[in-house]
């Protein structure tokens, strides 16, 4: 089984790690048309549809993951260029049957495919969802409170969390979700979450079928998701 993952450019040294654990590693390339502290974040460039084997990516970057990427449909979308809320047009989370983001700002592709599946929208204000959410697809962590009274209020299983200690290259600080990644039973982390303080809080969350993985030395870095994919 041909299993990928997408990493930030910048960040060869985790990519090198999740090697060892088999996976097809696809750094991204820069999109020269947005702020450079996201230019390389794959949560900007494509949203990808697991269940249905379909990835919805930024034109500028079609032949790039078309080329690398087998066994699902590539669907060419629109560019993402300029600041916040366009920037934001892939940034949508799929768990289950559902998906969260805020519509207004949605990719239209991605848009019609959510309606000609009838997955459930969840609208939220902050455009930015992938990057606030830890997406383990029964459950969920976040550091918005927004999300987290949306979800919660839906019956979803949800953790809050204050503001996690995560960086973000030219940026103030980063978010949770965005330095995290999902694959069966991994937390993928890009630091060393156990000396993160809400390290004990997280673990109990997740359960003991999950186990934490900790990518990287240092602090947690928000690289735009690490994005898994289940190959053939």
């Amino acid at each position: 089984m041909n299993n990928y993952v997408i990493i930030d450019g910048r960040f060869k040294s985790i990519g090198e790690e999740l090697k060892k654990y088999g996976f097809n590693v696809i750094l991204t390339k820069k999109n020269m048309k947005v702020y450079d502290a996201i230019s390389f974040h794959p949560d900007i460039q494509l949203f990808v549809d697991e269940e249905e084997k379909k990835i919805f990516v930024d034109k500028q970057f079609y032949e790039y993951y078309a080329k690398r990427i087998k066994g699902y449909e590539i669907i060419e979308g629109e560019a993402v260029e300029g600041g916040y809320p366009n920037s934001a047009k892939y940034n949508a989370v799929k768990f289950e049957k559902k998906v969260v983001h805020n519509f207004k700002y949605t990719e239209k592709n991605i848009l019609k495919h959510i309606e000609k599946k009838k997955y459930k929208k969840i609208d939220v204000k902050q455009g930015y969802t992938n990057c606030n959410i830890i997406n383990l697809k029964d459950k969920l962590i976040t550091e918005d409170n927004g999300i987290y009274k949306n979800l919660k209020n839906r019956g979803e299983k949800i953790l809050k969390l204050n503001k996690v200690e995560v960086d973000l290259i030219g940026m103030n600080y980063g978010f949770i979700g965005g330095a995290t990644g999902f694959f069966e039973n991994k937390l993928f982390f890009t630091g060393e979450i156990k000396k993160n303080p809400y390290y004990i809080k997280i673990k109990e969350f997740v359960g003991n079928n999950v186990e934490m993985v900790s990518l990287n030395l240092g602090r947690l870095q928000d690289v735009g998701t690490i994005i898994f994919m289940r190959g053939n």
